[in-house]
């Protein structure tokens, strides 16, 4: 990532990850990049921000900051629950087939006859914070660096047919939208994550007796949340 604290490079055939941490002493630097897809959404928002400081006379601090924001893509695709192939509503005599009412209600669906937004990129928010930091006390080097990353995302999945949330009394169906919608016209439940991730590292280095040690602790966090969201809390 430019900009970035670290540089890490992956060699995929051992699994070895190379971190090279930033130790400038002064200055900084940052960009924004924005773009979306020509047609179907993807609104795309980044910057970065990276800042490098003096401490005293022999140390130094970096600190880099990264935001990323994708909006969902909107590449609905034919449901064959609904159309076919060449998105024409189904009929009460083609297969799969359609009775009166769902022929009613299925044009309602949003986005008809491209009612299934499972296929699409996700909504995700992704916030990295990084720093790294020394002071040189002459034959000891006291060091730090860490990182913290927030990602948010959500995904559509399959859509849900207006006829899907159904209840029969007495002979008789009433369909149900989760959005209040009258008529009711379906619905898209979407999957959410949210992740959290931290790494911090702090440590002693020098030279003693001809020999160098570098001694470090490390504390880790990763949790995360997944969860369904129903379309009242989306």
């Amino acid at each position: 990532m430019q900009g970035a604290v670290c540089v890490r490079a992956t060699v995929s055939a051992r699994g070895v990850i190379n971190i090279i941490l930033k130790d400038d002493a002064q200055g900084g630097d940052g960009y924004i990049t924005a773009g979306r897809n020509y047609s179907v959404g993807g609104d795309t928002l980044a910057g970065t921000l990276h800042l490098a400081a003096n401490l005293g006379e022999s140390g130094f601090l970096n600190v880099t900051g990264f935001h990323r924001f994708h909006d969902f893509t909107r590449v609905g695709g034919l449901d064959r629950r609904v159309t076919d192939i060449k998105g024409t509503l189904l009929t009460a005599t083609s297969s799969p087939s359609l009775n009166a009412t769902q022929r009613q209600l299925y044009p309602l669906m949003a986005g008809f006859a491209y009612v299934n937004w499972i296929n699409g990129d996700a909504q995700s928010s992704l916030t990295n914070l990084q720093y790294n930091t020394a002071y040189n006390f002459g034959d000891v080097e006291v060091y730090s660096f860490g990182t913290y990353s927030k990602r948010i995302a959500s995904a559509y999945q399959n859509a849900r047919v207006p006829t899907r949330v159904a209840r029969t009394v007495a002979g008789g169906t009433t369909y149900f939208d989760p959005d209040g919608d009258n008529p009711p016209n379906g619905f898209s439940p979407r999957q959410k994550i949210r992740e959290d991730d931290m790494a911090f590292t702090g440590g002693v280095r020098g030279d003693a007796g001809g020999f160098h040690y570098d001694l470090s602790t490390e504390f880790t966090v990763n949790a995360d949340l997944r969860r369904g969201i129903s379309p009242q809390r989306l």
